[in-house]
């Protein structure tokens, strides 16, 4: 985590060839905000160039969900309102 930012390297196979790219997402309101900014290959990685400069215009939001073991999801907002549940560690504080 930078401040309010998490920071993380995202490997992938594309085309049978093993790839990384560094990925960034804001934390906010208890929601991960996908950041983009010019990147560059470092190492075999491709990096932000400025990671002060990335930019986070709210196209891809991941939301907190809770999978039930009948196979359905609940939003965990909707889930913490119907049910008081004791505090779980995670990202979001």
């Amino acid at each position: 985590m930078m401040g309010d930012t998490l920071m993380a390297d995202y490997t992938f196979l594309s085309e049978g060839q093993k790839s990384v790219r560094q990925v960034a997402f804001l934390v906010k309101n208890n929601e991960l905000s996908e950041g983009y900014g010019n990147v560059s290959e470092q190492n075999g990685k491709m990096v932000f160039s400025n990671k002060s400069g990335l930019k986070f215009p709210g196209t891809m939001v991941l939301k907190k969900w809770i999978a039930r073991s009948n196979s359905q999801f609940i939003n965990a907002q909707t889930l913490a309102q119907a049910t008081p549940q004791p505090p779980t560690p995670s990202i979001f504080g």
